[in-house]
């Protein structure tokens, strides 16, 4: 992950940690491949080059942009954590370098998503992460 502003990181991190199930370990990383996989099939984009499992305990998942590598730790096996993480990656392929790590642009991809996953109902996750104040760059569709 290279340095750029990320004037949305706190308020996304605390959004997401208060939907259930978010911070558990509830599907295994072969799961979790499958899930980014399907992710990168229905944007048309190719898999990270490399997709591993950190150490359990570590600091945090994370994205490298520059070797398009994802990092997931165990305690972040869920279909959430997966998809904020694949979310980097297509944000990166799509919008090139430029892109804030959690700005309007990687929201909109993370959201569309997460209802497509069947996480959560899109109207939910919209109105929710407005409510906590995060920009989103609409993708598919925004519902008001």
């Amino acid at each position: 992950m290279s340095r750029r502003k990320d004037p949305q990181a706190t308020r996304l991190y605390k959004w997401q940690w208060e939907w259930r199930d978010w911070n558990t370990q509830n599907i295994t990383f072969e799961q979790a491949n499958e899930i980014a996989d399907k992710a990168c099939e229905a944007w048309s984009i190719p898999p990270p080059r490399k997709f591993k499992l950190g150490k359990a305990g570590g600091k945090f998942s994370v994205y490298e942009d520059g070797s398009r590598s994802l990092t997931l730790l165990p305690e972040h096996l869920n279909t959430a954590m997966t998809l904020h993480e694949i979310s980097h990656h297509i944000t990166d392929i799509r919008y090139g370098s430029g892109y804030q790590y959690h700005g309007p642009e990687f929201m909109g991809v993370f959201l569309d998503l997460l209802a497509d996953f069947n996480v959560a109902p899109r109207k939910t996750l919209f109105y929710s992460a407005r409510q906590a104040g995060l920009k989103i760059t609409p993708i598919n569709t925004d519902p008001k």
